[in-house]
């Protein structure tokens, strides 16, 4: 009766327990709901910004182009409605005349022809000056605009000119010389001149303001990404504390007191093992797994945006950065794989006999293409006779993590070289490269499964550490042995001692 009781209290604290962690995480699920939808809610607030002040610099080119345009109508035929739409247009970017809606679209050519009237009805009195102060430009930004409007109000002061040429009376021929000299001056070097330091300004501001929104809608695009990724991981730990519960239950409902102090024994081990190892797989998926998907997402999301424009060239270095993060993620995912599976107990290193002759190229055959990218030179000299007792995939995820941190840390246009000699009852194969070296106060604990030692590589290849631990972890497992020699700025050799086929 007392077990009985005891185990009643036992699940009924579990239950409490259980259900106040699937409060606390419906909670937090919905904060983040609301959070991932605020985060959408600004990221579209900075696409429409992005777009406002796109089009607020293009007003000012357009101003431009249509003062030009107009002041050679009107110098080409004299005709002064033209002349009035120049003086209109100064007016409306000087907010002394009502901007017309939505007049950056088609708006001049519809008055442009006799009797035409205008596409839109006429809005507020407001300066292009004013709609610039307010649309959140930089004082740099706003620096380059009012550069390029004073400029273009300089070349004012020529198209005027030549305005007051067309004007002047007098003889038919006088009249005929002022229009060839006032064509002169609106089609000449001086004012085509005029016209490029004009739009310098412009294009420095657009190459600024793209930069800066571009980079401010990345920043929103991945703290989405993030936010979305957390409410994930919550709501499978959200089904995992049910079915915990749910297992707790069973587990002390079929169970006598005294089995069930053992199982509680059993299972504080096993829990002490798996959240190290969902610790360690967490820390490798967050911070390892994301930075490649992040680089595959922004370069997807640039080839979307601008395929159309990019060129041949271009677009094969997107593509290739898109493979080479690929090609990242999925070795890391290849490791945490067998990793799980020697940490799951199914898989035996010490199976059968393996000859390296042939397990060597074979393993290595991706990591030679990234090395011919590379430019490095990779040299295989293995006895054909040779044979160790191991696992030929266990070998090969070995000799391939090996081999793509020696791929990693050298220069490009650099060598490595990739041997094994039988020395007593082992064979040691050893991955040489002349690449950037290890510190040597690295060196010491270089292979503890709890030192993670990670470097950019030669050409800012990411790392993590990962693949050194795990080849640590399978050497072990056929009773294999690692050391390294390593000279900072030289290069490094590493050496991976396996017992022969014939070990007892």
């Amino acid at each position: 009766m007392i077990g009985r009781t005891d185990t009643t209290q036992a699940t009924s604290l579990a239950i409490k327990t259980g259900l106040l962690l699937l409060l606390v995480n419906i909670v937090l699920v919905i904060s983040l709901i609301l959070l991932v939808h605020r985060a959408q809610r600004i990221l579209a607030e900075l696409g429409e910004q992005r777009y406002q002040s796109y089009l607020l610099a293009d007003q000012l080119r357009q101003s431009s182009d249509d003062l030009t345009r107009m002041v050679r109508t009107y110098a080409a035929t004299g005709n002064p409605k033209f002349k009035q739409q120049f003086l209109d247009v100064m007016a409306i970017r000087n907010g002394e005349h009502p901007r017309p809606y939505q007049h950056e679209r088609v708006y001049w050519d519809f008055l442009s022809i006799e009797d035409g009237e205008a596409p839109y009805s006429d809005g507020p009195l407001s300066s292009l000056t004013s709609l610039m102060h307010g649309a959140g430009f930089t004082d740099k930004e706003l620096a380059l605009l009012k550069l390029s409007q004073e400029r273009s109000d300089q070349l004012i002061e020529l198209e005027l000119k030549a305005m007051e040429l067309i004007e002047k009376s007098g003889e038919e021929h006088l009249r005929e010389r002022n229009r060839q000299q006032a064509l002169t001056i609106l089609f000449g070097a001086q004012y085509h001149e005029a016209k490029a330091k004009i739009m310098a300004p412009i294009n420095q501001f657009l190459e600024a303001l793209d930069h800066r929104t571009h980079t401010a809608v990345l920043t929103q695009k991945n703290r989405v990404f993030i936010l979305f990724a957390i409410l994930v991981f919550l709501f499978f730990i959200g089904i995992a504390t049910n079915s915990r519960l749910l297992f707790l239950r069973q587990k002390y409902e079929s169970l006598q007191v005294g089995e069930l102090q053992k199982t509680i024994v059993e299972r504080t081990a096993e829990l002490a093992d798996l959240v190290a190892t969902k610790d360690k797989l967490f820390s490798i998926i967050s911070h390892d797994l994301r930075g490649p998907l992040g680089s595959i997402k922004a370069a997807v999301d640039d080839l979307l945006e601008s395929h159309e424009s990019l060129s041949k060239t271009e677009l094969n270095g997107i593509l290739q950065d898109i493979d080479d993060s690929i090609y990242t993620t999925y070795g890391l995912m290849e490791n945490l794989l067998m990793w799980a599976q020697l940490h799951q107990t199914t898989m035996e290193c010490m199976q059968h006999t393996t000859i390296l002759s042939k397990a060597v190229p074979s393993a290595i055959a991706a990591q030679l293409d990234m090395a011919k990218r590379k430019e490095i030179d990779v040299d295989i000299d293995v006895d054909p006779e040779l044979k160790v007792l191991a696992n030929q995939e266990c070998i090969a995820l070995i000799l391939r993590n090996l081999v793509s941190n020696a791929i990693k840390f050298t220069h490009r246009g650099g060598h490595i070289s990739i041997t094994a000699r039988e020395a007593d009852s082992h064979v040691i194969i050893s991955v040489q490269d002349n690449g950037i070296g290890i510190p040597k106060k690295h060196l010491g604990g270089l292979f503890e499964s709890n030192n993670t030692y990670h470097r950019a590589g030669t050409e800012q290849e990411s790392s993590c550490g990962f693949g050194l631990n795990i080849v640590a972890e399978f050497t072990q497992a056929f009773d294999g042995m690692l050391s390294v020699k390593s000279t900072e700025g030289k290069g490094t050799t590493i050496f991976l001692t396996i017992p022969t086929s014939e070990v007892a």
